[in-house]
């Protein structure tokens, strides 16, 4: 008796001690979990709206402890009850304790296993718990946030390319439109130009005719003078031939002064309206930039930063962690001058480039 008293050395006490903890810890989820079950089957018989007098009165549990429970059996429990051994669905979620396990269900799932094998959970404070769980949620929703953002930029990327072409293809359809009609009006001048010279010519004849008409009166009087009724007579047809000719003339040039006088309709050129054009340009720059963006993300080195950068914000959010773990006031300090050191190192060379 006294050779075993000397043999036990604060070490082995502190072995003992940690191996009834564990069991202890196991005891306890088991049991978590057996009970959420039965408090699964119960509520499954209680009346509807007896469930909070029932467990106040037979198991002296309040609703959000009950409902833990279930859950707690609900997320790690097994299927089927084992008699032997642990009754959770993974060996790395069965060594939680109770708390530890409430507080994991803030995590979804499929995420839960992988959380328990990278962080220390089995030494972890409960204050450490909640805070990496809170920082892996907080990192979470920002990637979520930030895959959003690029989501609704590339879709809004997408709708001005649409309206980029939209314009352009207006505005494409508008010049030709304005090229058909300024060569109509091209044609409608030149048109217009003949029939001008026409009435000119027209009534340089009719000057001509009028001379020509005066010219067989004179002849006229004369040949009845001279009493040669031959000449006369072919006189009068040069003159009623002339008559004729000067009133074709006369009704060609009214005819052509009425072509004239229907204004040909100024053609406007379409311009693209100020507001357009300024829109037509932040488009453009836009889809540069936006362009460009992709390109960088299509770059083999561009994807190796993005990969890279991807593994700093892990890590920084991890170091975060770490860093709120520190409970002594005096390293917390030194730790977090250093974070910020390295933080303002990476700043000024940045600045640099």
């Amino acid at each position: 008796m006294s050779e075993l008293m000397i043999n036990r050395t604060p070490d082995v006490i502190a072995a003992e001690i940690n191996s009834i903890k564990e069991q202890t810890r196991r005891i306890m989820l088991f049991n978590s979990i057996e009970i959420g079950r039965k408090l699964v089957e119960a509520k499954d018989l209680i009346e509807h709206g007896q469930w909070g007098m029932w467990l106040e009165k037979s198991v002296e549990y309040s609703q959000s402890t009950a409902n833990n429970l279930m859950k707690i059996f609900q997320e790690y429990g097994s299927e089927q009850i084992t008699l032997i051994g642990d009754n959770s669905k993974s060996q790395a979620l069965g060594n939680l304790s109770y708390t530890q396990a409430v507080e994991l269900l803030r995590l979804p799932e499929d995420e839960r296993e992988t959380f328990v094998e990278e962080n220390d959970i089995e030494h972890m404070p409960t204050r450490e718990l909640k805070q990496a769980i809170k920082d892996k949620l907080d990192l979470e929703a920002k990637l979520k946030n930030i895959e959003e953002e690029l989501i609704a930029e590339r879709e809004a990327n997408q709708t001005i390319q649409d309206n980029y072409n939209t314009i352009s293809e207006n505005n494409k359809r508008n010049m030709e439109k304005t090229q058909e009609l300024n060569k109509e009006l091209e044609e409608l001048r030149k048109e217009k130009e003949s029939l001008e010279e026409q009435v000119i010519e027209n009534k340089n004849d009719v000057e001509k005719y009028k001379k020509k008409m005066d010219k067989y009166k004179a002849e006229i009087e004369e040949a009845k003078k001279a009493g040669n009724d031959e000449e006369v007579e072919r006189l009068q047809g040069s003159l009623k031939e002339a008559e004729n000719q000067l009133l074709d003339s006369n009704e060609k040039i009214k005819e052509l002064e009425e072509k004239l006088s229907n204004p040909i309709e100024p053609v406007v050129v379409e311009k693209v309206p100020e507001a357009i054009e300024r829109e037509i340009e932040e488009l453009k720059a836009k889809l540069q930039k936006s362009e460009i963006k992709e390109a960088l993300q299509n770059n083999p080195q561009t994807k190796e930063f993005v990969s890279r950068l991807e593994i700093l914000k892990r890590s920084f959010g991890d170091l975060l962690v770490a860093l709120n773990g520190i409970e002594d006031s005096k390293e917390y300090s030194k730790c977090k001058n250093a974070t910020s050191k390295l933080v303002s190192i990476i700043n000024e060379k940045l600045q640099e480039e």
